[in-house]
């Protein structure tokens, strides 16, 4: 039997919302201190003081339960920001806040801890790569471009009909600095120059999507 694929599920009691918490923190602290490998759902299981059926019940897989977690994780994060992004509202005003808000959301810990176990765990198990790209990468690109497209539909930028790219393209640039500073020790910003790094991005990217 493969032990990351889930029991046959069986009709029974409405989800505990409570067990399903306590099985997806127990996850992110033993993913983050043991591995993805080195975790094992019976130990999550353990952890979150439920049996390893109830944690299959919620999860499915533990892939399945990487990936909710680092969803939620994202989500916590990003859904704060009440961001009214369609077309009428300022650009740039929207752009900080959101820029802001992804950086406060990488630069966390939880989430440095959570990048630094793709990284170093993605030749034993390939798959999570693409499994923090689906539930990270992915719904946050999307997220941008999406209020990139209505400004561009409204006349207020021009991309060259990449959206999709262009949201890319800032993330990147967000994200730049201050991992290089963290990665090479050279030191992290602070609140004040993470929010100037985050400006001088949204500057220099509304600049080349002025329309001609």
């Amino acid at each position: 039997m493969d032990m990351n694929s889930a029991p046959e599920k069986r009709a029974g009691r409405p989800v505990d919302i409570g067990k399903r918490v306590a099985v997806m923190q127990a996850a992110q602290k033993l993913f983050i201190s043991n591995g993805f490998a080195g975790t094992s759902m019976d130990a999550i299981a353990e952890a979150a003081g439920v049996s390893k059926l109830t944690a299959y019940k919620y999860f499915g897989s533990k892939q399945q339960l990487f990936a909710q977690s680092v969803a939620a994780k994202c989500e916590s994060v990003m859904g704060q920001l009440a961001i009214d992004h369609s077309a009428g509202h300022d650009l740039r005003e929207c752009l900080l806040a959101f820029g802001n808000g992804f950086l406060s959301l990488i630069l966390n810990p939880e989430a440095m801890a959570v990048q630094h176990l793709v990284i170093t765990e993605r030749e034993r198990v390939p798959e999570l790569g693409m499994i923090f790209f689906e539930s990270a990468v992915r719904p946050i690109s999307d997220k941008l471009a999406v209020m990139i497209a209505r400004h561009e539909e409204a006349g207020d930028i021009a991309t060259g009909d990449d959206p999709l790219a262009a949201a890319q393209d800032l993330l990147a640039l967000w994200r730049g600095r201050p991992f290089m500073m963290l990665e090479l020790g050279s030191g992290e910003m602070d609140a004040d120059g993470l929010a100037t790094h985050v400006t001088h991005c949204v500057d220099l990217c509304l600049k080349a999507w002025t329309p001609h």
